[in-house]
């Protein structure tokens, strides 16, 4: 009789977690083309390794609602499931280990979808709208002011993207704001544009986008770098990407 020892068997299981991971990279470089432009295959597949690791704590280790987890991810950032603009991502992540798996994922699937048809609207039209506002905003010589910062950010999302504000809702976006104030703050950006800025940043590319594998240049060079003004350095890289952003999206 075939005996199959542990060692082997955790041989096996990394085999096939390997096999896995390879799989959903080519995934994710054909599902994210503007992630794989910028990033590359061998940093995709980093991310791969952290979502799988992410989507397991999260109580998903099958493969639909890994790929989405994956997915979800590059639409929204990696730390998605955190992130105060989306509290309906949290709670589903949240529902508990014992609920079924598949069901979760359904309801995560559903919801986002609901999101980005209302956010980006038929054919991407509010968001290419949006990602020009945003980069329009960031290019403004007065930033948001210290005092009322939370009220004036939250204030700025609805005159230039109202189906966001409708999405996120006051609260959550005010929220958003404090914590972009507290990161800058964290980074050496405790300035009005350094902060304006981060919450920019945070808006279109997800709260956790200073430490995101998927935007390597922010955690690396951009909030990191120590120059006489990594504001603008930080605007650089943030132009850079969005002119990737918008010619991915037929500008």
């Amino acid at each position: 009789m075939l005996v199959i020892r542990d060692d082997q068997r955790v041989a096996l299981r990394q085999h096939r977690l390997a096999s896995f991971a390879e799989r959903m990279t080519s995934h994710l470089m054909d599902f994210a083309p503007r992630h794989a432009e910028t990033i590359g295959r061998e940093r995709m597949g980093a991310v791969v390794q952290r979502g799988i690791r992410d989507a397991e704590a999260a109580g998903f280790d099958t493969v639909g609602p890994v790929r989405l987890y994956l997915e979800l991810m590059c639409l929204f950032g990696s730390y998605f499931g955190t992130d105060p603009q989306l509290p309906w991502a949290g709670e589903i992540l949240r529902a508990g280990f014992t609920d079924d798996q598949a069901a979760r994922a359904d309801a995560l699937h559903r919801r986002s979808g609901r999101f980005l048809s209302d956010v980006f609207g038929p054919g991407n039209i509010h968001g290419r709208a949006a990602l020009m506002a945003l980069s329009d905003w960031a290019r403004q010589p007065r930033p948001l002011p210290d005092s009322g910062f939370e009220a004036a950010a939250s204030s700025g999302v609805a005159a230039i993207w109202p189906q966001r504000y409708a999405c996120a809702g006051d609260g959550a976006l005010r929220a958003l704001a404090a914590r972009a104030r507290a990161e800058a703050d964290a980074r050496g950006l405790a300035t009005d544009r350094g902060r304006t800025l981060v919450f920019i940043l945070m808006l279109g590319f997800g709260h956790g986008f200073a430490d995101d594998p998927l935007f390597p240049w922010f955690s690396e060079d951009g909030l990191r770098d120590r120059v006489a003004d990594p504001a603008e350095r930080l605007e650089a890289r943030m132009q850079a990407y969005l002119a990737v952003m918008m010619r991915r999206a037929g500008r």
